[in-house]
């Protein structure tokens, strides 16, 4: 029953150990590659950073990972999103022919990147 109050998470004061704490978080971070095709066909690949998903299709990195200006997102890209499990196995999400302002969007001033997902 609510008495009107939004609910209030607790948060624990017990300090924790640094490597507890990335046992806790290793499974939200993913890495980020861009995979480029060649007009011959095959593609290019490289490992760009990292970042996280705040839902189950937006993806959040940093404008730098996309956008260098050494190697910046270039329309027709795709991006795979890994999450590499100590046993072995791995979350892979991959957005497929990756268009600038419909399924990257790109934030410099804030140092942000938010990837949509299309698929599940």
């Amino acid at each position: 029953m609510s008495n009107g109050n939004p609910p209030v998470g607790k948060m624990s004061a017990k300090k924790r150990p640094f490597d507890k704490v990335i046992a806790d978080v290793r499974h939200a971070v993913f890495a980020v590659t861009r995979h480029r095709p060649f007009p011959q066909g095959g593609y290019q690949g490289w490992a760009l950073g990292s970042g996280f998903f705040v839902s189950k299709k937006v993806f959040v990195t940093c404008a730098h990972v996309v956008m260098n200006p050494a190697n910046p997102h270039q329309d027709g890209d795709s991006y795979k999103l890994v999450n590499a499990s100590v046993t072995g196995g791995a979350t892979f999400v991959e957005i497929q022919n990756a268009v600038a302002g419909t399924n990257v969007h790109v934030f410099p001033d804030a140092d942000l990147a938010l990837l949509v997902v299309d698929s599940n």
